[in-house]
């Protein structure tokens, strides 16, 4: 199960990694960078009330749908 959750967290940023560069395109890189930031703390705040492995692996994919996203533009910024 451990892999599984894991797993998720790849999942969700390969979900959305080009749609939020898209978006980032049309409304600027900041505005997406605070949108991100603030849905990936809103989505890891219910991780502390999980009680099955099924939960926290949702929770995960929603968590990395925005963190992955904002670890990439970090990883272009500092080039």
């Amino acid at each position: 199960m451990a892999g599984i959750v894991m797993a998720c967290s790849a999942f969700g940023s390969m979900l959305m990694a080009a749609r939020l560069g898209a978006l980032a395109d049309r409304i600027g890189g900041w505005n997406v960078i605070v949108g991100c930031l603030v849905a990936t703390g809103i989505v890891m705040i219910p991780q502390a009330f999980v009680t099955e492995w099924w939960q926290l692996a949702a929770l995960l994919i929603g968590c990395a749908v925005f963190n992955g996203w904002v670890k990439q533009k970090q990883e272009a910024a500092a080039d």
